[in-house]
């Protein structure tokens, strides 16, 4: 249960901490299918929302959270409430819960814990994943976008789109400003496989060899505000533009 936006907690709750559900705010979106970033109004209160969650009036058994936190109007329906510090040997009343999965961040992104058993399978794999590297980038660079969905599956990967992507530019209408988590440096690319053409890619600080690695156009960003506002009008009055916003922001 939180008070941030369900979409930027859920999936972190479901992976990482085995959550089976995730209360929290929701954002409002508008006619036309678009999030306005803006947290909508709830009717129900997150107690009623958590109540929801259990049939025949069945009380959760253990409720963790802080007093001071409007999210925490939900511990008066568990059987058991703690607030924090918690102790070091808590268990919350449930010994068959599975841990946590461990993580450790780094540059922004989760990652596995480095044990030794998945350090020597990460050596291992280097003289493989080099040579699948090489044959995934001959292939990006030779073969049309709008084809790559179908061969990536023999490679390991799988593309799901859902909704209809949007068409390209034309002379009456100008490009789609497209927004990636940026996750990793192939979201552009994948972005590009999906809507079946080359969307440029706004850069900062990468490398020239990345740049020529890449499958689709890149426009290289100069950090100068009133540049590249101009550079971003250009490009978007020429078609479609691709952005990682902490990618580009944050170095």
């Amino acid at each position: 249960v939180t008070g941030l936006p369900r979409v930027m907690v859920e999936w972190f709750a479901r992976e990482h901490l085995r959550a089976d559900a995730v209360v929290g705010a929701e954002l409002e979106v508008n006619r036309c299918g678009l999030v306005t970033g803006f947290l909508k109004r709830e009717g129900d209160s997150v107690a009623d929302r958590v109540r929801a969650l259990f049939e025949g009036g069945e009380q959760p058994g253990v409720g963790l959270g802080r007093r001071s936190n409007s999210a925490g109007s939900f511990l008066s329906l568990c059987k058991e409430q703690h607030h924090p510090p918690f102790p070091a040997d808590f268990q919350g009343g449930n010994n068959h819960t599975p841990p946590p999965r461990p993580v450790i961040f780094h540059d922004g992104r989760l990652v596995r814990r480095p044990t030794p058993a998945m350090a020597l399978l990460i050596l291992l794999w280097i003289p493989v994943g080099a040579v699948l590297a090489l044959v995934r980038m001959a292939v990006g660079i030779s073969v049309p976008l709008r084809l790559i969905p179908y061969l990536v599956r023999p490679f390991g990967g799988e593309v799901t789109v859902r909704g209809t992507p949007p068409p390209p530019a034309t002379e009456t209408q100008s490009g789609v400003l497209f927004v990636c988590t940026h996750r990793t440096l192939m979201d552009p690319v994948v972005l590009s496989m999906v809507l079946g053409r080359n969307v440029p890619a706004v850069t900062y600080s990468i490398s020239r060899l990345s740049e020529l690695l890449s499958p689709i156009r890149t426009v290289r960003l100069s950090r100068d505000r009133g540049e590249d506002a101009e550079r971003i009008r250009g490009e978007l009055g020429r078609g479609d533009l691709a952005v990682c916003p902490e990618g580009t922001t944050c170095r």
